[in-house]
């Protein structure tokens, strides 16, 4: 993936964070509503997996120590990351107050997009192949849709991104509602689950 398009986010955004799991990787999160957030099933894909998953909030620069929340509860996950490949956790709250109270959420649009459609991914992320002590940043990586219906549950974009960046929310760039899920590149573009089947998890969770 080129890193020619990605800027880095330079005004503070709260919606997406790092997840540490016992694995010490980090993905973007897509938080939905007050403690539930989206992630992709071959990131997290059972309970084993999600014991000690935590997500960082205040990771800015200058901005003194990260909030931590306990996020370890998997909700479900949507096949193994060759389906729908996307996993829904819960967050306990600090203080009695959830993540998504204290920081916000987006909001899902539950329909596809056309062709074409300008979009952009946030995601946090640093080229650690490259140099694997380095800090990850928060960017921004516009980008349009190429193919609304690669497959049943995907499309394919090319917004600029890296491994590691799976999970980071697809937003449209008119109205910054989530349309897709990040979910990596399949050796020729980049993928991302659909906002309507995103839509139909939502549902089926009732949220």
């Amino acid at each position: 993936h080129s890193l020619g398009d990605i800027g880095q986010v330079t005004e503070p955004s709260h919606h997406f964070s790092l997840i540490l799991n016992y694995t010490l990787k980090w993905f973007p999160l897509l938080f939905h509503y007050k403690k539930e957030f989206f992630s992709n099933s071959h990131c997290i894909n059972t309970q084993a997996e999600a014991v000690g998953a935590r997500v960082a909030f205040n990771y800015e620069e200058g901005a003194g120590s990260r909030i931590w929340y306990d996020c370890s509860t998997l909700i479900r996950s949507w096949g193994d990351g060759s389906d729908d490949d996307i996993s829904a956790l819960r967050c306990q709250p600090r203080n009695g107050v959830y993540p998504g109270e204290k920081y916000g959420y987006l909001r899902v649009s539950g329909t596809d997009v056309a062709r074409s459609t300008p979009i952009y991914v946030i995601h946090q992320n640093c080229d650690y192949e490259t140099d694997e002590d380095c800090a990850a940043t928060k960017k921004y990586s516009p980008g349009k849709v190429l193919n609304t219906y690669s497959t049943s549950y995907w499309m394919s974009h090319d917004a600029d991104t890296l491994k590691g960046s799976s999970g980071g929310p697809m937003l449209s760039r008119s109205t910054h509602e989530v349309v897709g899920l990040n979910r990596g590149n399949n050796g020729t573009v980049n993928m991302a689950v659909r906002g309507s089947i995103l839509g139909a998890r939502l549902a089926e969770l009732g949220l």
